[in-house]
């Protein structure tokens, strides 16, 4: 799923003729690591200077009497709560006996006087700064050429809490957050199986961000879970800051508009997720996780499908998918070529209608399309901006008073204002922001070939789009799968969602190597059960 890194010719052509300004790739191959000094002045000192002197660096020195013993701890203010350092580390130092010391100081120290639950032993100077860096608290000895790290760190981070882009209408109300353990403990909350499995790696040159793969061994597809894991690490790149962006980066056609990943908040989903064979990955700082493989029927369902009765959840999906998709996509283009086209297919009472209520309009009808969906998207993206109080009033009270001044100074007709009005409206049926944002773009599509060739430029528009979105993959898996599968456990859960029964089985489409979720024999309905008359 990743593009092999080149180098544009221009990029070589600036290396070769620059080479005193652009420095060559650093060589970490090489690289050789430092030991830690035995000085606590020395260790100190090479700190501060691989740090590059921060000023939130702060060293408590402490004496034991007791062990003839002085002890160094180093920390970055503001990763760690000192009073819990205080209570944990400098006061069981502080009271240590000679009977607490052997050997191994510092083996002795963790197991026996220091109150916390993880530590452990560090020799290197690039590893003390990577832990620091951690918001862990590092621990030095005079005349001891090592450290001991006491995983204290706290960060600052949001309470579980109600998604935000994703509306919670039914279903667990509780959804990611900032903290990376935080969310790994949702997911275990809700599977308790000890095959869910947590890889953790760093991404990120500069930026140093954890990142966790996610997956349940025995479900997973074995060489899908070693394609992301080679994805993660083959990136190479200073900071990623969210799952969207890393999505992004994951992809080989940076033109592509189709989300290939989903970008999940709600517990619940990634639960499913997982269960159907696919992979999550969560980053530090992302309160949300990157779901592969994706395809394109996913950005249509909805949690609150598993919810409902069957034929409930298909009725939803129809007006979402069939009505809501092809509304948005369409509408503005089939007017364009109704209007600038005029044919028998809507008859012609329609036609009349439609240009009596242009009459006096100076513009033709695909700039009056143009000008009123272009202001819509500005009313839209301005709203995105604005504090929540006030972006849903703006939209309204913009639409409205916009669409009337259009209508009455004759830049647009009452039926223009009315299609703008469905799109936009149907256009919030997306279940998915990122699919969502290419809606709302592909309608332009529609429009620029209607512009020029009436319905025959939609019909070839829809096809173009439909060669293209056939063209995707997500890790193998392509983007279309289960809309045109040819198994029935794969067609169980589409448009037509079928009942629990016939969906014991995992789709094909994820290659899940257990391929049954529910035995359905073992299930035994006694005289009193929910369905008798």
């Amino acid at each position: 799923m990743v593009e092999e890194n080149k180098h544009s010719f221009w990029d070589t052509y600036l290396y070769k003729h620059r080479k005193d300004e652009i420095p060559p790739p650093d060589d970490r191959s090489g690289k050789v690591e430092r030991a830690l000094p035995a000085s606590l002045e020395a260790t100190k000192d090479a700190l501060k200077e691989a740090l590059g002197e921060p000023k939130d660096l702060f060293f408590r020195p402490i004496e034991n009497q007791a062990l003839g013993r002085t002890f160094l701890l180093a920390a970055i203010e503001g990763l760690v709560d000192k009073k819990e350092l205080a209570l944990h580390v400098i006061e069981p130092l502080q009271n240590a006996s000679p009977q607490d010391e052997s050997s191994d100081i510092f083996e002795t120290l963790g197991r026996m006087v220091i109150s916390v639950p993880n530590w452990k032993k560090i020799k290197t100077l690039d590893q003390a700064k990577s832990q620091l860096l951690d918001g862990n608290t590092l621990l030095f000895a005079e005349g001891l050429s090592s450290g001991l790290v006491i995983f204290n760190h706290q960060y600052e981070h949001r309470t579980v809490g109600e998604p935000i882009t994703e509306q919670v209408i039914r279903g667990p109300i509780e959804g990611f957050v900032e903290a990376i353990r935080v969310n790994t403990a949702l997911l275990r909350k809700h599977i308790k199986d000890e095959r869910l499995r947590f890889e953790s790696m760093t991404i990120g040159r500069r930026s140093k961000t954890k990142a966790v793969v996610a997956y349940v061994e025995g479900i997973a597809y074995p060489p899908r879970i070693d394609a992301v894991k080679e994805d993660l690490k083959s990136l190479d790149i200073d900071v990623v800051h969210d799952v969207s962006e890393l999505s992004l980066l994951l992809q080989k056609r940076s033109s592509n508009i189709f989300p290939l990943s989903l970008t999940v908040e709600r517990t619940d989903r990634v639960t499913a997720s997982l269960m159907e064979g696919r992979i999550a990955v969560f980053i530090d700082n992302s309160p949300a996780a990157m779901v592969v493989p994706a395809i394109f029927i996913d950005f249509w369902r909805t949690p609150e499908d598993y919810y409902y009765s069957p034929v409930l959840a298909t009725f939803f999906r129809i007006l979402r998918m069939i009505v809501g998709n092809h509304l948005t996509m369409m509408l503005p283009a089939l007017y364009i070529s109704f209007t600038e086209f005029p044919t028998g297919i809507i008859g012609s009472q329609l036609i009349m209608n439609m240009a009596a209520s242009r009459e006096g309009i100076a513009f033709p009808p695909t700039v009056e399309v143009l000008l009123m969906l272009l202001m819509l998207d500005i009313i839209l993206e301005a709203s995105q901006r604005l504090p929540r109080i006030v972006g849903g009033a703006v939209t309204i009270v913009g639409g409205l008073i916009l669409g009337q001044a259009a209508v009455q100074s004759k830049l647009a007709s009452n039926i223009i204002v009315i299609i703008v009005a469905v799109t936009a409206i149907t256009n919030l049926t997306v279940s998915n922001l990122s699919m969502l944002q290419a809606m709302r773009l592909l309608k332009y599509y529609f429009m620029i070939w209607a512009s020029f060739f009436g319905v025959v430029g939609v019909v070839f528009a829809a096809t173009t789009v439909l060669a293209y979105v056939g063209s995707l993959k997500s890790y193998g898996v392509p983007y279309l799968s289960q809309m045109s599968a040819i198994h029935l456990r794969d067609l169980t859960d589409t448009i037509y969602l079928f009942s629990p029964k016939w969906r014991t089985n995992r789709p094909r489409t994820f290659k899940a190597e257990d391929g049954q979720h529910w035995d359905t024999k073992s299930m035994k309905y006694n005289e009193d059960s929910m369905d008798d008359v």
